[in-house]
C-alpha cells in the first residue's frame, strides 16, 4: 500500500522519427509494456503518447496543463520517455533535451530549442 493519494504516469515512446532523425526499433513496444505494468500491477492512471501522438505540443500540454491540473501535493508522477535525446554543453552546464516525434534535423542549438523539450525544468 502506498502513501500517495493517486499515482499518475505519462509514458512516451517514439519509434517513427522523421525529418532526418533516425527511427528507432521496439521503443513503442517497451513503452506499452511499461504502461501495462504500471496500470495492472501498480494501479497507476497512465497517459500514453506513442509515435505520431508524441508531438512537442502534446508533451507540452501534459507538462504545462494536465499535470498542474491533475497532480496534487500527495500524488506521485512518473514520467517515462523512450526515444531520442540530445545534450548541449554550455557555460552554465549541460542542457538536456528530449526529441519529440515532430523533431527535425537542423543547426544546433537554435533550431533544436524551438521544438525540443528541455529536461532541466522537469527536475
Amino acid at each position: 500500500m502506498s502513501n500517495f493519494d493517486h499515482s499518475y504516469a505519462l509514458v512516451i515512446g517514439i519509434d517513427a522519427y522523421q525529418h532526418g532523425i533516425t527511427p528507432l526499433n521496439n521503443v513503442v513496444n517497451d513503452a506499452r509494456a511499461i504502461a501495462d505494468l504500471l496500470k495492472s500491477k501498480h494501479g497507476y492512471c497512465v497517459w500514453q503518447l506513442l509515435d505520431d501522438e508524441a508531438t512537442s505540443e502534446a508533451i507540452q500540454h501534459y507538462l504545462k496543463m494536465e499535470f498542474p491540473r491533475q497532480v496534487k501535493a500527495n500524488d506521485r508522477l512518473l514520467f517515462y520517455f523512450s526515444g531520442h535525446g540530445i545534450q548541449l554543453n554550455s557555460q552554465e552546464g549541460p542542457e538536456r533535451y528530449l526529441i519529440p516525434q515532430t523533431g527535425q534535423l537542423g543547426p544546433w542549438p537554435r533550431s533544436y530549442r524551438k521544438w525540443s523539450i528541455a529536461l532541466d525544468p522537469l527536475s
